[in-house]
């Protein structure tokens, strides 16, 4: 009786790591592509700048 309830409190535990771990996940690789994303484009707009100081 005593290993199943230390087992159902280690799996509760397991389940509620996993609720917070997975949106995680998700909102940080959504941060982590918009970041991407902007960078691209600031290195696009800077190349265009370069470009027409050069000329």
């Amino acid at each position: 009786r005593q290993i199943m309830t230390s087992l159902a409190l280690a799996l509760k535990a397991t389940a509620m790591g996993l609720v917070v771990a997975i949106p995680a996940i998700f909102f940080y690789n959504h941060l982590s592509r918009k970041c991407d994303v902007m960078m691209t484009r600031w290195k696009i707009v800077q190349k265009e700048r370069n470009a027409a100081q050069a000329i």
